[in-house]
This record gives structure tokens, C-alpha cells and sequence, in this order.
């Protein structure tokens, strides 16, 4: 084997490009750059990637670890973390977002449900169900949806019931539905009349936060009347979106 030792190698001319052939290039011990590398990149990677990254054709990559990875394709890729996850705190489509969208991927979600009965009868803010979630990059927006299966009241005569249904970060109120139900001159007959409908809200959120965040769902009897959960499943999904 013959070794041929240089410090510089350049083309012929005014050319700019030089090629080796050989079937691989080992560097064992050393750093090899260039403006854009072409074909297969089979074995760890370490250190920053900039630029455009398809890696169709990735055969094995041990460990990818990235605070953003934009414009990622990852068919072919065989391993990507070592438990086989794509772990990021961005995604995006390649060329940004287009006019009008809200935001890209999910990052995360966070879900916490209840079946015990909640009776509120008071104007005053009750919690029916409440949640956290820690952000991972301060741009994203947070996606909270609340679904009770079945708000129950029980009304009299022509009384007026209104609910007042509010979400709360880190208990500052921030999306507020006034008479979310409410029922008015209904002109019932008898006592004991109970009324049930489905309660859903979607709010997206832009904390600008990354640390943890509390989001509460909560509940005021306007003319204080009586609304409950009853002892049926509800729930608050918090979704990280990209930004």
C-alpha cells in the first residue's frame, strides 16, 4: 500500500471538482468537510448538520439528536434514536409555512381526564378539570381542547340557567363562553326537569413560555343555578404545536 502525503489538493485548471475513485474514503481520526456531500452516509454522526437534509438512503444512524429539524424526510432511515424515535422540537413543513396556517406539527400532548361529578351552583369559578405541560421552545403555540360528554342541569318553571365556561393559564383567564348553556323562558311544567348536552371548547394558546403551564377548565353558574358533570368521563387535551 502506498501513502501519499499532502496538505493541499487541487484541480487541474480552473476546475472545481476532484474525484477519488475508490469505493470508501476512511478518516478515521480526522474531520472531513465540504460545501455538500452527495450519496450515502452510513455510520454515526456527530457534531451540527446545516442545510438541507434527505436522508433517503440513511442506512443505520445510531443516534440523531436535533433542537430543529426542518425539511427532514426520514424514509430509509433504519435507527434513528435509540429506542427507534425521531425526537425534535419543531416540525415544519420544508419550505416554512405556507400563508395562513396556524402552525405545523405536534410536538407533544398532554391529556388528563375525570369521572367524579362536579356540581357547580355558584357564580363563582369552579375547576372541573385542570393540566400541565412544559413547552419546548417558546415560539409554539399550545392546541387545548375540553370535552364534557354530558353537562347536566335541572330546571324549574321559566328560571333562567346560565353557564359561564372559561380556560385558565396558570390562572389568568384567557378564553371565556358566556352561556355555554343557558336556557330562558323554557316553561317547564314540573319539578325535576333535568336537561343533558355535550360541552366541547378549542382555544390555541400562545404562551410564549417554556417552562410548565397550568391549564384549568372551569365553570360558573351565572344565575346560580345547577349544572354537573355527572359521573360520565371528561377531559383537557393540550397539543404543542410548532411555530
Amino acid at each position: 500500500m502506498s501513502i501519499l502525503n499532502v496538505n493541499t489538493i487541487q484541480p487541474v485548471g480552473s476546475g472545481q471538482t476532484i474525484t477519488v475513485s475508490a469505493t470508501n474514503i476512511s478518516a478515521p481520526s480526522t474531520v472531513v468537510t465540504a460545501s455538500s456531500f452527495v450519496g450515502n452516509v452510513t455510520g454515526n454522526v456527530t457534531g451540527n448538520v446545516t442545510g438541507n437534509v434527505n436522508s433517503t438512503g440513511v442506512t443505520t444512524v445510531t443516534t440523531l439528536r436535533a433542537t430543529s429539524l426542518v425539511g427532514v424526510s426520514t424514509a430509509g432511515i433504519t435507527t434513528v434514536y435509540s429506542d427507534g424515535s425521531l425526537r425534535t422540537n419543531s416540525i415544519l413543513p420544508l419550505n416554512g409555512l405556507p400563508a395562513g396556517a396556524t402552525g405545523g406539527g405536534i410536538v407533544q400532548i398532554v391529556r388528563a381526564e375525570a369521572s367524579s361529578q362536579v356540581i357547580v351552583n355558584t357564580n363563582s369559578d369552579t375547576t372541573i378539570i385542570s393540566t400541565s405541560i412544559t413547552p419546548t421552545k417558546s415560539s409554539n403555540k399550545i392546541l387545548i381542547q375540553v370535552n364534557v360528554p354530558n353537562c347536566r342541569s335541572n330546571q324549574t318553571g321559566n328560571s333562567r340557567a346560565r353557564l359561564k365556561n372559561s380556560i385558565t393559564r396558570n390562572g389568568s383567564e384567557i378564553y371565556v363562553a358566556t352561556e355555554s348553556p343557558q336556557y330562558f323562558n323554557a316553561n317547564f311544567n314540573s319539578t325535576g326537569v333535568e336537561i343533558s348536552i355535550p360541552i366541547y371548547h378549542s382555544f390555541l394558546d400562545s404562551p410564549a413560555l417554556t417552562s410548565s403551564i397550568t391549564y384549568a377548565y372551569k365553570w360558573a353558574a351565572t344565575d346560580s343555578s345547577s349544572f354537573d358533570t355527572q359521573a360520565t368521563v371528561y377531559s383537557i387535551t393540550l397539543m404543542e404545536i410548532s411555530a
